[in-house]
């Protein structure tokens, strides 16, 4: 893979490769995330976003969310406008149409990262630093959910480097900075104030490396603010007619505070020792890459990379940012990876490095594809064992296990066979697909578990669906969010209590249905408990619900 600009090809097979790369990318990150997001439960903070997204479509209350009936201020409503746009596009919100944005925020983010690259990386560079950014395994795992994190990822990605771009093609100061920080406040809507923490933190970094901290403080930088104080201003407008700033603000304040909080000093060191392992991982396999840096060879050869300003951009981003979550106790390993993209830029670099190196030694490249043959007779082994061993524990051979261990093993089959009839350059295609298939056939297998297990919140949903009378239109739940897995499956509006004495105060003349797990029984206090003792109601059934003997019970008030 050749990373010199001079080695591009004219301007029309540049063009034609272009949209091929553009059709490549976009046809792998279908051919990876489609499979995915259909039939697995929502899980993780995928129920918030859906529920709120319910109740927006719903009510009609777009600016101002919520959550079962409550104000809903957490985080911003971007995400969850687009999957209630979705919702609507596709004929209703399920697990498919909610990530679908998600699905097409990793796509956009492969496009972005390829062409916003061009002045720095070669044509080969890019494409395979977009298909290292939509394969990650952290990254992925976003893709294929519908939370916020593959839009924030898209956000800082494409802020980040509209800045670069500005910043080196000498772009006006104010319209530079008036343009980031215009994105940064659009990107508020996503995920609060994290996209200006990325920003800034880089951006200052960079020029302090560069000696340019006066640009940093300039009047430019000052008026550019006003674009991204701009956006905030007409969200906010309609936000705080529901509450005052003064708690607006505290409610961000509690939030960044409690991810510094540690209430044993253990708990700091297991974080300190597990958060670089664990993102490590979320960077696989494409991090792997780094390692041929250590040898002798290559590192004669780091020079001319960094020379390239676009890596050292992104070293930077990575090396400024990566202390922050580190060393936060309860910050986790999602906040790291808007960094994913740029650590698929510098292995794309450091990709393009490594050729040059190798092919001055032919027994290298020998040992090379030696390499690639062990590794595809390895995978070609691991896929029929990992359903064997599933089909060996009870699960059934679904349609997503099977083909996906087909796919794999004909795939590998073919690499182990003609090791030699692929390039390096062309070894990131099968990689990437193979993160796909393989992350289809876990997913698959661990849904089957939860189904089996009587985990399924999709299944305990379904089972409550069938014991509410027919006519029921509304149904409370009590307790914050304990049950809103399941909640947020039932087609019925749900609304939300955080104790049972609020049913007191609910019209006599309503039919009162509610819901409540058992373990919420366990941590009421002596007040709430009296209220429930005394409480007269019928049980109408309940579902399994999580592990244990935890259940969910589906009750009727029954007023004297």
């Amino acid at each position: 893979m050749n990373d010199q600009k001079a080695d591009i090809p004219p301007a029309a097979n540049e063009k034609d490769r272009t949209v091929l790369h553009c059709l490549l990318i976009c046809c792998i990150a279908l051919t990876i995330y489609i499979p995915l997001i259909h039939g697995n439960p929502w899980n993780g903070n995928e129920p918030t976003r859906v529920a709120v997204a319910q109740d927006m479509l719903r009510t009609g209350k777009w600016i101002v969310p919520t959550l079962h009936g409550k104000l809903y201020l957490t985080k911003p409503p971007l995400m969850n406008w687009l999957i209630a746009a979705s919702g609507t596009v596709f004929g209703g919100i399920n697990e498919w149409s909610s990530r679908v944005p998600s699905v097409l925020a990793m796509m956009a983010t492969g496009l972005v990262v390829y062409f916003m690259t061009r002045s720095w990386l070669g044509q080969n560079s890019r494409f395979f630093a977009a298909l290292a950014v939509i394969s990650m395994t952290g990254l992925v795992k976003k893709g294929m959910s519908a939370e916020i994190d593959a839009l924030f990822i898209l956000s800082v990605t494409g802020i980040l480097l509209v800045w670069l771009n500005g910043y080196s093609k000498g772009w006006r100061p104010v319209v530079l900075w008036g343009t980031s920080l215009f994105l940064v406040g659009v990107a508020f809507l996503t995920k609060g104030p994290h996209a200006a923490v990325f920003f800034y933190f880089t951006v200052a970094a960079y020029l302090l490396l560069r000696r340019r901290l006066s640009f940093f403080f300039s009047w430019a930088h000052g008026i550019g603010l006003l674009a991204g104080v701009a956006v905030l201003l007409v969200y906010l407008s309609a936000l705080l007619r529901e509450m005052p700033f003064s708690a607006y603000l505290e409610m961000w304040k509690t939030q960044i505070a409690s991810r510094g909080e540690s209430s044993r000093a253990h708990g700091l060191l297991k974080h300190l020792a597990e958060f670089p392992l664990e993102a490590a991982l979320s960077f696989m396999p494409w991090i792997l890459l780094a390692l041929p840096a250590l040898h002798r060879d290559v590192r004669q050869h780091m020079r001319k990379v960094l020379d390239n300003e676009l890596v050292v951009f992104s070293l930077v981003m990575m090396t400024a940012n990566f202390p922050l979550y580190w060393l936060l106790p309860n910050a986790y390993v999602r906040y790291f990876l808007p960094a994913g993209p740029f650590i698929a830029i510098v292995l794309a670099a450091l990709a393009g490095s490594y050729g040059p190196v190798f092919s001055q030694q032919p027994q290298r490249k020998v040992l090379i594809m030696k390499g690639v043959r062990v590794v595809a007779v390895l995978v070609c082994i691991a896929a029929p064992a990992i359903v064997v061993v599933a089909l060996s524990t009870g699960l059934r051979l679904s349609l997503p296990l099977a083909a996906s261990a087909i796919l794999i093993v004909l795939s590998s089959v073919i690499m182990a066979l003609k090791p030699a009839g692929i390039s390096f350059r062309n070894l990131v295609i099968p990689i990437t697909l193979w993160v796909g298939l393989f992350t289809l056939l876990f997913t698959d297998i661990n849904m089957q578990k939860m189904v089996v297990r009587g985990e399924s919140p999709k299944q305990a949903a379904q089972n409550i669906e069938r014991l509410m009378p027919a006519g029921m239109v509304k149904v409370y739940e009590i307790g914050y969010r304990r049950i809103l897995a399941v909640t947020c499956y039932l087609n019925k509006e749900v609304i939300e209590l955080y104790e049972f004495g609020q049913l007191k105060d609910i019209a006599p003349d309503e039919q009162v249905y509610f819901l409540f797990d058992t373990d919420l029984l366990k941590n009421l206090n002596d007040e709430q408990k009296a209220f429930y003792d005394s409480m007269q109601w019928e049980k109408l059934g309940s579902a399994m619900f999580e592990r244990g003997d935890n259940e969910i019970v589906l009750g009727r008030l029954k007023f004297p």
